[in-house]
């Protein structure tokens, strides 16, 4: 029954990749490259969660980094969108990043009220803090930050 999960946690992981390349063809390479960093973080953690707290506990991963990892793909969408017009672009920017901020939250209550009584909370943060302080972690790496 175990390999059986595993493999619908491993197709569902692999679908997930796919949707997300196909959806951001012809986005900017660095949007294009910090989702795609996102979605192997989320299934890293997802993996490392299934470890130590089973089924539950990959499903509240992949809940936690969906909760950040969904609005960060619409933010990233309306940019690809704004793209051919560069006078609103910067408009776009910021309505992109207030509706990842209030979709983020929207989404996490959705998973709290529906799921409270298997969500386990632990992967569930570690989901969602592995997606959204990644940005923060690859910006860190970049020489010179800031001259």
């Amino acid at each position: 029954m175990n390999s059986q999960r595993l493999t619908y946690c491993l197709t569902f992981i692999g679908f997930l990749i796919i949707f997300s390349l196909a959806l951001l063809s012809g986005s900017p390479v660095f949007m294009k490259q910090i989702l795609i960093l996102q979605i192997l973080v989320l299934t890293a953690v997802a993996l490392i969660s299934a470890a130590f707290s089973g089924l539950a506990g990959f499903w509240s991963a992949v809940a936690g980094g969906f909760s950040y990892l969904i609005p960060s793909a619409f933010a990233v969408l309306l940019l690809k969108l704004s793209k051919c017009n560069p006078l609103y672009h910067g408009k776009a920017f910021i309505i992109g990043e207030v509706l990842k901020v209030v979709l983020s939250l929207v989404m996490m209550l959705a998973v709290f009220a529906v799921w409270h009584q298997s969500l386990i909370f632990f992967p569930f943060l570690f989901g969602l803090l592995g997606v959204s302080h990644l940005v923060f972690l690859v910006l860190l790496r970049v020489k010179h930050y800031g001259r």
